[in-house]
């Protein structure tokens, strides 16, 4: 035995049955949503906030390639949003009911964060909120 094998203490603050229970809950905030996720093993759920009016919650695993079911709703125009991003491709359906209007897309690669004279519009439109209160 070695003189390092004599001073490895390891301690675990929890019991070994709580310990294979462990999950994540992160919170991620950049120029485009603000997202809180939870994460058990390879599964990931998520709800997000997509500047611009998006209410918007995910599932799926957490795996490059594996499927992530995503499904929207935006409150200021009644849209409704479903996806599916399958190994880079982005599947997307989204309607409205009061204007009766549906759509359909398909692209590939990450999205694009917003223009800047689009930020701008948000963040002038949340300055206008907050200083009516």
């Amino acid at each position: 035995m070695s003189d390092s094998d004599l001073f490895d203490i390891k301690y675990s603050l929890l019991p070994p049955e709580l310990q294979m229970k462990v999950w994540v809950l992160a919170l991620d905030a950049n120029t485009s949503k603000v997202s809180v996720a939870y994460s058990l093993g390879a599964f990931r759920t998520s709800l997000a906030y997509n500047f611009g009016g998006n209410l918007e919650a995910s599932v799926g695993r957490y795996r490059l390639g594996d499927p992530l079911i995503k499904v929207g709703f935006n409150p200021a125009n009644s849209d409704l949003s479903a996806g599916l991003i399958f190994r880079g491709f982005n599947f997307g359906t989204s309607a409205n009911v009061t204007r009766r209007s549906f759509g359909v897309s398909l692209g590939y690669g990450r999205e694009l964060l917003p223009f800047p004279d689009e930020l701008s519009r948000v963040f002038s439109a949340a300055n206008g909120v907050s200083r009516a209160w």
